[in-house]
Protein backbone atom coordinates (compact mmCIF):
# COMPACT_ATOMS: atom_id res chain seq x y z
CA UNK A 1 0.00 0.00 0.00
CA UNK A 2 1.03 3.67 -0.85
CA UNK A 3 2.55 5.14 2.36
CA UNK A 4 2.85 8.60 3.44
CA UNK A 5 -0.77 10.14 2.29
CA UNK A 6 -2.67 13.33 2.86
CA UNK A 7 -6.32 14.35 2.05
CA UNK A 8 -6.78 17.54 0.64
CA UNK A 9 -9.78 19.27 1.02
CA UNK A 10 -10.35 22.28 -0.77
CA UNK A 11 -12.63 24.53 0.42
CA UNK A 12 -13.41 28.82 0.17
CA UNK A 13 -15.82 30.83 1.60
CA UNK A 14 -17.22 32.46 -1.02
CA UNK A 15 -20.10 31.12 -3.72
CA UNK A 16 -21.96 32.76 -6.07
CA UNK A 17 -24.93 30.63 -5.08
CA UNK A 18 -24.52 29.86 -1.67
CA UNK A 19 -22.04 32.34 0.38
CA UNK A 20 -20.17 30.88 3.43
CA UNK A 21 -21.78 27.42 2.75
CA UNK A 22 -18.94 25.91 4.51
CA UNK A 23 -19.20 27.35 7.47
CA UNK A 24 -22.93 26.95 7.22
CA UNK A 25 -24.18 24.09 9.59
CA UNK A 26 -25.76 20.19 8.73
CA UNK A 27 -27.32 18.58 11.64
CA UNK A 28 -25.77 20.53 14.16
CA UNK A 29 -22.15 20.57 12.50
CA UNK A 30 -20.31 23.64 10.28
CA UNK A 31 -19.71 21.70 6.78
CA UNK A 32 -15.82 21.95 7.32
CA UNK A 33 -15.91 19.65 10.56
CA UNK A 34 -18.72 17.29 8.67
CA UNK A 35 -15.62 16.86 5.58
CA UNK A 36 -12.71 17.04 8.02
CA UNK A 37 -14.04 14.24 10.06
CA UNK A 38 -15.37 12.09 6.99
CA UNK A 39 -11.69 12.79 5.75
CA UNK A 40 -10.16 11.79 9.02
CA UNK A 41 -11.35 8.23 8.78
CA UNK A 42 -9.39 7.72 5.82
CA UNK A 43 -6.14 5.49 6.26
CA UNK A 44 -3.81 9.04 5.69
CA UNK A 45 -1.36 10.62 7.44
CA UNK A 46 -2.77 13.55 7.25
CA UNK A 47 -5.62 15.63 6.03
CA UNK A 48 -4.93 19.04 5.28
CA UNK A 49 -7.74 22.08 3.78
CA UNK A 50 -6.31 23.89 0.82
CA UNK A 51 -7.70 27.26 1.09
CA UNK A 52 -7.12 30.79 -0.47
CA UNK A 53 -4.89 33.15 0.58
CA UNK A 54 -7.37 36.02 0.18
CA UNK A 55 -9.11 37.60 2.82
CA UNK A 56 -12.28 36.46 2.18
CA UNK A 57 -10.78 32.91 3.51
CA UNK A 58 -9.53 34.23 7.24
CA UNK A 59 -12.74 33.16 8.23
CA UNK A 60 -12.52 29.64 7.47
CA UNK A 61 -8.40 29.87 7.81
CA UNK A 62 -9.20 31.28 11.82
CA UNK A 63 -12.33 28.23 12.07
CA UNK A 64 -9.06 25.41 11.29
CA UNK A 65 -6.84 27.28 13.40
CA UNK A 66 -9.64 26.78 16.49
CA UNK A 67 -10.01 23.06 15.54
CA UNK A 68 -6.45 22.47 15.44
CA UNK A 69 -6.66 21.29 11.38
CA UNK A 70 -3.85 21.89 9.50
CA UNK A 71 -4.76 24.87 6.71
CA UNK A 72 -2.67 25.95 3.53
CA UNK A 73 -3.63 28.92 1.72
CA UNK A 74 -2.49 29.04 -1.70
CA UNK A 75 -3.46 30.88 -5.10
CA UNK A 76 -7.01 31.99 -5.03
CA UNK A 77 -7.72 30.93 -8.60
CA UNK A 78 -4.74 28.36 -10.03
CA UNK A 79 -6.28 25.25 -8.65
CA UNK A 80 -2.99 23.02 -9.95
CA UNK A 81 -0.93 25.39 -8.46
CA UNK A 82 -2.15 25.76 -5.31
CA UNK A 83 -1.86 22.19 -5.50
CA UNK A 84 1.53 22.06 -5.86
CA UNK A 85 2.26 24.33 -3.60
CA UNK A 86 0.76 22.17 -1.19
CA UNK A 87 2.38 19.25 -2.30
CA UNK A 88 5.98 21.29 -1.52
CA UNK A 89 4.80 21.84 1.86
CA UNK A 90 3.54 18.68 3.54
CA UNK A 91 5.74 16.57 0.37
CA UNK A 92 2.91 13.46 0.19
CA UNK A 93 3.62 10.16 -1.99
CA UNK A 94 -0.09 10.36 -2.79
CA UNK A 95 -3.23 13.03 -2.24
CA UNK A 96 -6.47 12.13 -2.02
CA UNK A 97 -8.63 15.09 -3.62
CA UNK A 98 -11.71 15.77 -1.13
CA UNK A 99 -14.38 18.57 -2.25
CA UNK A 100 -15.60 20.38 0.56
CA UNK A 101 -18.88 20.93 -0.83
CA UNK A 102 -19.05 16.70 -0.34
CA UNK A 103 -20.74 16.64 2.88
CA UNK A 104 -21.17 12.78 2.40
CA UNK A 105 -17.94 12.09 1.08
CA UNK A 106 -17.63 8.14 1.82
CA UNK A 107 -14.39 7.32 3.87
CA UNK A 108 -14.78 3.62 3.12
CA UNK A 109 -14.55 4.19 -0.68
CA UNK A 110 -11.69 6.18 -0.12
CA UNK A 111 -9.60 3.27 1.99
CA UNK A 112 -10.76 0.96 -0.70
CA UNK A 113 -9.64 3.13 -3.75
CA UNK A 114 -6.65 3.44 -1.96
CA UNK A 115 -5.74 0.01 -1.46
CA UNK A 116 -5.67 -0.12 -5.70
CA UNK A 117 -3.02 2.59 -5.92
CA UNK A 118 0.06 0.49 -6.19
CA UNK A 119 1.84 -1.79 -8.81
CA UNK A 120 2.17 1.05 -11.59
CA UNK A 121 -1.24 2.63 -10.89
CA UNK A 122 -1.00 6.19 -10.45
CA UNK A 123 -4.85 7.48 -10.12
CA UNK A 124 -7.90 5.56 -8.99
CA UNK A 125 -11.32 7.75 -9.74
CA UNK A 126 -14.71 6.93 -9.63
CA UNK A 127 -15.95 9.82 -11.99
CA UNK A 128 -14.04 8.58 -14.88
CA UNK A 129 -18.07 6.07 -15.12
CA UNK A 130 -20.21 7.74 -13.43
CA UNK A 131 -22.21 5.44 -10.90
CA UNK A 132 -21.90 6.67 -7.33
CA UNK A 133 -23.71 9.92 -6.30
CA UNK A 134 -22.61 13.73 -7.36
CA UNK A 135 -20.91 14.66 -4.07
CA UNK A 136 -19.40 11.09 -3.22
CA UNK A 137 -16.48 11.58 -5.55
CA UNK A 138 -12.92 9.45 -4.91
CA UNK A 139 -9.88 10.99 -6.69
CA UNK A 140 -6.31 9.38 -5.09
CA UNK A 141 -3.87 10.49 -7.23
CA UNK A 142 0.11 9.41 -6.83
CA UNK A 143 2.02 12.56 -5.91
CA UNK A 144 4.58 11.95 -8.96
CA UNK A 145 2.06 11.93 -11.56
CA UNK A 146 0.67 15.05 -10.51
CA UNK A 147 3.60 16.93 -10.70
CA UNK A 148 4.75 15.44 -14.16
CA UNK A 149 1.69 16.38 -15.61
CA UNK A 150 0.98 19.53 -14.07
CA UNK A 151 2.30 21.72 -16.49
CA UNK A 152 0.06 20.27 -19.62
CA UNK A 153 -2.93 21.80 -18.09
CA UNK A 154 -4.24 24.50 -20.20
CA UNK A 155 -5.22 27.56 -19.27
CA UNK A 156 -8.86 26.77 -18.22
CA UNK A 157 -8.11 23.75 -16.83
CA UNK A 158 -5.76 25.37 -13.96
CA UNK A 159 -9.16 26.60 -12.55
CA UNK A 160 -9.78 22.62 -10.85
CA UNK A 161 -7.32 20.19 -9.39
CA UNK A 162 -7.72 16.88 -11.62
CA UNK A 163 -9.50 18.39 -15.02
CA UNK A 164 -6.45 17.94 -16.99
CA UNK A 165 -6.06 14.36 -15.58
CA UNK A 166 -8.66 12.93 -17.48
CA UNK A 167 -7.72 14.40 -21.31
CA UNK A 168 -3.94 13.13 -20.42
CA UNK A 169 -5.25 9.80 -19.13
CA UNK A 170 -3.42 8.50 -21.69
CA UNK A 171 -0.11 9.42 -19.89
CA UNK A 172 -0.68 7.96 -16.80
CA UNK A 173 -2.30 4.66 -15.11
CA UNK A 174 -5.75 5.35 -14.50
CA UNK A 175 -7.89 2.56 -12.71
CA UNK A 176 -12.53 3.31 -12.73
CA UNK A 177 -13.78 2.02 -9.91
CA UNK A 178 -17.61 1.74 -10.55
CA UNK A 179 -20.45 0.76 -8.27
CA UNK A 180 -21.66 -3.05 -9.36
CA UNK A 181 -24.21 -2.80 -6.94
CA UNK A 182 -25.99 -0.12 -9.05
CA UNK A 183 -26.30 2.83 -10.27
CA UNK A 184 -26.76 6.06 -8.34
CA UNK A 185 -25.28 8.66 -10.46
CA UNK A 186 -28.79 10.81 -11.02
CA UNK A 187 -28.46 11.41 -7.32
CA UNK A 188 -27.67 14.64 -5.94
CA UNK A 189 -25.65 14.80 -2.71
CA UNK A 190 -23.44 17.65 -3.12
CA UNK A 191 -23.89 21.45 -1.91
CA UNK A 192 -23.75 24.26 -3.86
CA UNK A 193 -27.23 25.96 -3.40
CA UNK A 194 -29.73 27.20 -0.82
CA UNK A 195 -31.97 23.82 -2.54
CA UNK A 196 -28.88 21.51 -1.85
CA UNK A 197 -28.23 22.42 1.88
CA UNK A 198 -32.51 22.23 2.24
CA UNK A 199 -31.83 18.94 1.17
CA UNK A 200 -29.28 17.31 3.15
CA UNK A 201 -30.60 19.36 5.98
CA UNK A 202 -33.85 17.17 6.03
CA UNK A 203 -32.32 13.58 5.21
CA UNK A 204 -28.96 14.45 8.04
CA UNK A 205 -31.51 15.71 10.44
CA UNK A 206 -30.92 13.43 13.99
CA UNK A 207 -28.19 11.57 12.14
CA UNK A 208 -24.96 11.84 13.00
CA UNK A 209 -23.55 12.94 10.29
CA UNK A 210 -19.87 12.99 10.46
CA UNK A 211 -20.47 9.13 9.99
CA UNK A 212 -23.39 8.11 9.15
CA UNK A 213 -22.46 6.61 5.71
CA UNK A 214 -24.93 8.03 2.81
CA UNK A 215 -25.78 4.91 1.53
CA UNK A 216 -27.63 4.44 4.69
CA UNK A 217 -28.97 8.00 5.11
CA UNK A 218 -30.80 8.00 1.48
CA UNK A 219 -31.86 3.90 1.78
CA UNK A 220 -29.96 2.71 -0.94
CA UNK A 221 -27.83 -0.44 -1.15
CA UNK A 222 -24.45 -0.27 0.13
CA UNK A 223 -22.02 0.12 -2.41
CA UNK A 224 -20.11 -2.68 -4.20
CA UNK A 225 -16.79 -1.14 -5.54
CA UNK A 226 -14.76 -3.14 -8.58
CA UNK A 227 -11.65 -1.96 -10.64
CA UNK A 228 -10.48 -1.92 -14.19
CA UNK A 229 -8.36 0.19 -16.11
CA UNK A 230 -9.83 3.26 -17.29
CA UNK A 231 -11.49 3.00 -21.01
Amino acid sequence: MTTDTAAFVYARCDSSRLPGKILREIAGHTVIDIVHARAARVAVDRVVVLTTDREVDDPLAAHCAQRGYLCFRGDPEDLVRRTLQAIEVYAPAAILRVNGDSPLFDPALANAALARLDNGTEMVSNIVERSFPYGIAVEWIATDAYVRLADAAEPQEREHVTQHLYRLRGALSLCSMTDTGGNHADLRLTLDTQQDWDALSRLCSGRDVTKVPYWRLCGIAEPTPAFRPAP
